[in-house]
């Protein structure tokens, strides 16, 4: 018993042989494009006054969602940036990384400076006069020792 023939694909009347064909790579140009729609500047990383792992997260829901893969996470991932973190992602090249060493090297850079600059704002808070006026049943001497410890806490 022979095998039914071959059926050749039939091109609809009104295609061409030169209409161009839908690659993979149109096909993720149009899901980046999707998911650049769907981020504000409000919602951008600029590197500091933000947490760059929450930020992190909600890139990959709208990834997921837009139902693009993990290995062309990192064709979205410069939306998500602006400012110093943006700077940071081109001057680098971490287009040639993949998404999660890029992600680490922009928070390796900057979560360092984020904590600092947090430990410099609770160091600047903390105030003599203001512990002073919290106990004020201690002596000058024993208000700086506790200003001492607090600073030493940081």
């Amino acid at each position: 018993m022979r095998p039914p023939p071959l059926k050749t694909p039939v091109l609809p009347s009104n295609a061409s042989l030169n209409a161009p064909l839908i690659t993979l790579t149109t096909l993720y140009v149009k899901i980046v494009g999707e998911v650049a729609k769907m981020y504000t500047d409000g919602i951008k990383y600029d590197g500091h006054n933000s947490n760059f792992a929450n930020k992190r997260t909600v890139f990959e829901d709208v990834c997921r969602r837009a139902d693009l893969l993990l290995k062309q996470y990192i064709r979205a991932f410069p939306i998500i940036l602006k400012g110093l973190a943006q700077d940071f992602y081109y001057n680098n090249r971490l287009s040639d990384h993949s998404f999660v060493d890029s992600y680490k090297k922009l928070r390796t850079f900057f979560e360092p400076l984020k904590y600092l600059r947090t430990n410099l704002n609770k160091w600047n808070s903390i105030i003599l006069d203001i512990i002073a006026s919290k106990h004020l049943d201690k002596l000058i001497g024993e208000v700086v020792q506790l200003l001492v410890n607090e600073l030493s806490e940081l």
